[in-house]
């Protein structure tokens, strides 16, 4: 997933899965916001921010250590009741003077940071007697157990983890909730605005409609989500808050579209002469070939090394050596216009002329 959405023209075409997680978790904080002072650590470029706003708080201070996420949030979503602050969550001096707050939101963050509990202790003090936090934190472990390390990441929590690191700072949550995807069904009037799209910018993701009916199924056996399984986990203190879905739809095209890709792949599977075997071909071939070219680079890499090495040897030899001295006076007198110059563009004739001599006898 992106680290940040962006509402800058052309930069980030929708994603609704993406949008969909982002605005999950604000959900989330909606109907804690009314009345209240604001806090949203790690705004990006402010439309949690303005959501929170638009949620009923009184005022809202979005803060990140991104200064250009910062001008963006300034140039699409200021407005009055709403700050944004270009600063670091770990300097107290960042939130001087805007304090306290009675609900701070630090989603996705924790886990960028390089000390989490000075993060902690820095929201910990700018909570107003009574205040609520919602954290979040993304389950990279699958990510982890899959090979792949987000570079922007400083630590990877599993929930256990996330859990002993905030209540170590924060003490006991009053709530521990997890973040997954889902799948099922709506049912909407034709012609509904969220059926069709003919844009594909992010502003799309701020033209969310409340479903009157909306039920959840349980998940298949095979599909459970567990603390190991989960997209991310949350954790809130001093307050309790209401489960969050965000949908969006889906043709049924694209829907069935990886349900028969998996079938294909079973099929070929069962059948030793068919795709199956022509991949696991292709790529025994795709790796022999890398390991030539590695060992061609290496071969090579050592060979210029090598000669690189002699030719310095002997530069240095000859630069130092009596000879190359020699040469280098003669040449800077024989070029110049002086005594000794004449002198030796005399004794080079000289030379010359017993040399052809010389020749002339030995024929």
């Amino acid at each position: 997933m992106a680290e940040r959405i962006s509402f800058s023209p052309g930069t980030m075409p929708y994603d609704a899965m993406l949008a969909a997680e982002h605005v999950a978790r604000y959900l989330l904080a909606r109907p804690l916001c009314t009345g209240k002072r604001v806090l949203d650590v790690a705004c990006g470029e402010g439309y949690g921010t303005s959501f929170l706003r638009a949620s009923g708080a009184t005022t809202v201070v979005g803060i990140d250590i991104a200064k250009e996420g910062i001008e963006a949030a300034n140039t699409r979503f200021a407005k009055p009741g709403i700050t944004f602050i270009a600063g670091d969550a770990l300097s107290p001096a960042t939130f001087h003077g805007h304090g306290p707050f009675d609900l701070i939101t630090c989603f996705e963050t924790i886990e960028h940071v390089s000390s989490a509990s000075r993060l902690l202790e820095n929201l910990r003090a700018q909570l107003a007697p009574g205040g609520a936090i919602i954290i979040s934190c993304p389950n990279d472990a699958i990510d982890t157990r899959r090979g792949i390390q987000n570079p922007f990441h400083q630590k990877t929590y599993s929930l256990q983890e996330f859990k002993d690191t905030t209540v170590a700072v924060l003490g006991p949550a009053s709530q521990w909730l997890l973040g997954a995807p889902l799948t099922g069904l709506s049912i909407l009037e034709e012609g509904n605005a969220r059926l069709a799209t003919h844009d594909d910018a992010m502003d799309l993701s701020l033209n969310a409609e409340t479903i009157a009916q909306s039920l959840l199924l349980p998940a298949e056996k095979e599909h459970s989500v567990t603390p190991e399984s989960a997209t991310f986990f949350v954790g809130v203190w001093n307050a309790t808050v209401a489960p969050a879905a965000v949908s969006t739809p889906l043709s049924r095209t694209a829907y069935i579209a990886p349900w028969l890709e998996i079938e294909r792949l079973k099929s070929a599977a069962d059948d030793p002469a068919g795709d199956v075997a022509h991949y696991r071909e292709l790529a025994l071939l795709s790796e022999e070939r890398a390991r030539e070219i590695r060992r061609i680079a290496t071969f090579e890499k050592d060979t210029l090394v090598a000669e690189v090495t002699e030719l310095r040897y002997f530069r240095d030899v000859a630069f130092h050596s009596r000879a190359h001295r020699i040469a280098a006076a003669y040449i800077r007198y024989a070029s110049g216009d002086g005594l000794v110059a004449r002198m030796l563009r005399l004794l080079r004739g000289i030379a010359g002329g017993s040399l052809r001599m010389v020749r002339k006898l030995a024929r």
